[in-house]
């Protein structure tokens, strides 16, 4: 199985550090210390476990939430109105899975894409050109 790959687990190291990156360790709900990287559109979506805008940083208790009752509509809140760049995209993936196998291919595209949006990022950051 794929998801139990070194290759995977070390794709999904790579877009959990790029999560944390990019909410700066801060919870994206509350701005507490963020620990929990969480997939928007479950992992399950393999095609979208590894894309950069499926990812936001939780504490621990705003990723309680999000798993309980009505947690997908309150993080959907939270998305709409802090990330709108990302929710239509989001909003696009939900209702156009794959249903192809997710190839060995696709896992490298999904890390390269990650190292990309790794390196813009620390450049921007860093206000590198």
């Amino acid at each position: 199985m794929l998801k139990k790959s070194p290759k995977y687990q070390y794709a999904l190291n790579l877009w959990r550090k790029l999560i944390q990156e990019t909410f700066a360790g801060r919870c994206a709900a509350c701005h507490n210390q963020g620990h929990h990287c969480h997939h928007i559109i479950p992992a399950g979506f393999i095609h979208y476990s590894l894309a950069p805008e499926n990812g936001i940083l939780l504490c621990v208790n705003c990723h309680a939430r999000a798993h309980a009752a009505g947690g997908s509509e309150w993080l959907d809140g939270i998305i709409k109105e802090r990330l709108p760049q990302w929710f239509s995209q989001i909003e696009y993936n939900r209702t156009h899975h794959e249903n192809r196998t997710f190839t060995d291919q696709d896992l490298r595209d999904a890390v390269e894409r990650i190292r990309k949006t790794l390196t813009a990022f620390h450049q921007y950051q860093f206000g590198q050109n």
